[in-house]
Order: structure tokens, then C-alpha cells, then sequence
């Protein structure tokens, strides 16, 4: 179903507003939409088409970020592509339209500006869509960006040496020295009041300029490959526990080869592959919903979500989904809670996610 327009798609895919009602994902070798209606619980795997070029081999997606009805999607060895919700590309950005890079590897949005990580630098696009480019030669650590997240109006970006601070037009630069458990940046993400940080060596927790180092000589952190992180609170209802005034921190690490990991009030609770959970030892990606209290979970050998509150997982691969492919490497969600109506004028309450992964 590559390449559909509107008129050539599914029912489902027809009958509802488009943004308002799927999910987008995008994988290893391509670019899926998760077509999901919550009162019917369906689920369908929509494919776009990749952007032109020469040869055919197909192109690994690795960054994707929701904007608007729009979805910005980072390849490796190509640039950046723009799909409006009908999935055509309306904007397409390679090293000849002034990307350091061709590999795209992040994307964060701070105000009206786009953060694009590529392997060779990093660029900024303001609404306008003119490039501003970082590299060493601008006192980067390292030209290979690896990540990023935005707190406030604050741009963290991972390096192989260092992270990077973007605080209006100016940076700064923290290491080892500042107390990182490694100066490569493997994962970023925002928590209560900080940012988590993965290293190859542990993880950490940067609040102000203070940063809280957890490795396994620290605090016996089982796996110290960091590969992903999330944070979130969960709140049990009242009639389920007396003290539910208080809600629960999790802070949540994929790691690459040792499954997945919760650290809750100094304490580490693996999940690995034989467990009940995502299935897998190798973690690409984790993305937190809040409103619907669920933990998407990326692997290399498929897609999990996580209930939260009854710990019940659903997995997705292409053996049992028809996913196209089983590597995911990255997820966005936008969540849109309103009253919309469909094609048929009936009137239909509830939340839609928009969710691309690469």
C-alpha cells in the first residue's frame, strides 16, 4: 500500500480524520502508518513511499518528529523528508540543500525551529527554512550527533564526547569531568525537574549543573549499556491504594543486550527477553504516553507497549502484525483529545495518537 493517496486508501483509513485517529511509524527500511480507532481497538499498518533517488536500495528511517498534520523523517544516507497526512513528500532536505550530513540521526523542534542531528554536524531550520549549521569548527565536541532533547528553551544534544547545551545561540559543553558516567551521549530524555542521559558506562540525571551518576560501581546498575531512557509517575487510584496521594517515579533504561530496566526508589527491576515484556535484550527507543498511561518500547526485534497500570504488554512483528520490518529505531507520539466527526456526520469522542517511529 506504498504510496496511496486519500482516494485509493483502506475504509478505515478513509472513514477517519487522519491525524486525529492513527498512529505513523516508521521502521528500518520504511516509512508505516498505525491506523488505530480506541473504541474499536483496530489496527492497521499503512506504508509511504520513500523519497526519490538513485538506485533502490531501500532507506533505513532513523529520526522522525510530528509537526503539526506534518511528519518530519530523518534517513541514513539521504536527508530529511517532510510527509504531509496524506503521506506525499512536501519538503526534502539533502547536503546540497545545506545539511552537514546525510544521515540524519535526531530531531528535536525548540519555539518554531527544527534541530536536525546528522553524523557530520548540526543544523538548525528556522520557520523560514534557512539552515544554520554547527560543526567542531564552531567548538562542537564532536561533529557526530548522536541525539537530542529539548527542556524549556533549552537544546541538549549527544556527542561521542560530550553533551551540548544550546541556551539561546550559545553552548556549553559537559563531560567526564562534570561528572558523566561517559563522554559518549547513547540517549536523552527528559524527567522531573532534569534530563536523563545515557552512556555506554551508565546513566545520569542533569539538574541545573549538577549531575547524579548511576553506573555499577555507583549504585549496581546491572547493565550498563544505555541505549534509551524515559521517565514517568504513575498514580494508582484511590480505591486501589490508600496512598495514592503520592505517585510513584519510574525511571525507565533500554539497554543494548540486557533487556529492559526500571529504577524506582534506588532499586533496579530487570526485564529481559524470557520475561513478560517487550520480548527482546536489545532496546532501540522509549517513548512515555501519559494520557494513556503507556510505555511504547522499540526493540530490535519488533515493537511493545506497556500498559502501566496492570503491567499487561502487546508485541508487534512482522511474523504476527505484518509489520514491515523488525528493527524500530525511533517513536514519536502526539496525542489530540477533542470531538470530531466523521464522514458519516456521527459524532465520536475520545483521543488520537500520531505516532511516527523509526
Amino acid at each position: 500500500m506504498c504510496g496511496e493517496g486519500p482516494d485509493q486508501s483502506p475504509p478505515l483509513f478513509r472513514r477517519f480524520p487522519p491525524m486525529r485517529w492513527r498512529r505513523l511509524l516508521s521502521f528500518a527500511v520504511c516509512f508505516i502508518c498505525l491506523s488505530v480507532w480506541s473504541a474499536l481497538a483496530a489496527r492497521s499498518w499503512f506504508l509511504f513511499d520513500q523519497p526519490p533517488r538513485e538506485g533502490s536500495e531501500p532507506l533505513t528511517a532513523l529520526a522522525t518528529l510530528i509537526e503539526g498534520d506534518d511528519t518530519w523523517v530523518g534517513y541514513a544516507g539521504y536527508g530529511l523528508v517532510r510527509y504531509n497526512y496524506f503521506g506525499q513528500i512536501t519538503v526534502s532536505l539533502t547536503v546540497k540543500d545545506g545539511l552537514p550530513g546525510p544521515t540524519v540521526t535526531d530531531l528535536a523542534k525548540r519555539d518554531k525551529d527544527l534541530w536536525i542531528a546528522t553524523s557530520d554536524g548540526l543544523a538548525v531550520r528556522n520557520e523560514a527554512g534557512t539552515l544554520r549549521v554547527f560543526t567542531t569548527k564552531d567548538g562542537l565536541p564532536d561533529n557526530g550527533i548522536t541525539c537530542l532533547t529539548v527542556r524549556d528553551d533549552t537544546v541538549y544534544a549527544g556527542t561521542m564526547k560530550g553533551l551540548v547545551r544550546f541556551r539561546g545561540d550559545s553552548f556549553d559543553i559537559l563531560d567526564e569531568n562534570h561528572g558523566l558516567p561517559a563522554a559518549h551521549i547513547t540517549a536523552l530524555g527528559v524527567c522531573d525537574n532534569g534530563i536523563m542521559i545515557g552512556t555506554p558506562k551508565g546513566w545520569g540525571v542533569l539538574r541545573g549543573s549538577q549531575i547524579e551518576a548511576h553506573t555499577p560501581q555507583i549504585d549496581g546498575l546491572p547493565f550498563e549499556w544505555i541505549t534509551a531512557v524515559a521517565h514517568y509517575r504513575y498514580r494508582k487510584l484511590a480505591m486501589m491504594d490508600a496512598n495514592a496521594n503520592t505517585a510513584d517515579e519510574y525511571y525507565v533504561l533500554g539497554t543494548a543486550g540486557g533487556g529492559l530496566i526500571y529504577y524506582r526508589g534506588g532499586q533496579y527491576t530487570v526485564v529481559g527477553p524470557g520475561d513478560d515484556g517487550p520480548g527482546a535484550a536489545w532496546i532501540t527507543c522509549l517513548t512515555y504516553v501519559p494520557e494513556e498511561q503507556k510505555l511504547w518500547v522499540g526493540t530490535q526485534e519488533g515493537l511493545a507497549i506497556c500498559t502501566v497500570a496492570d503491567g499487561t504488554w502487546e508485541r508487534f512483528t512482522p511474523q504476527n502484525s505484518g509489520l514491515a520490518s523488525p528493527m524500530v529505531k525511533d517513536i514519536s507520539i502526539k496525542v489530540i483529545d477533542e470531538t470530531v466527526r466523521d464522514y458519516e456526520d456521527q459524532i465520536l469522542k475520545g483521543y488520537g495518537l500520531a505516532c511516527p517511529c523509526a
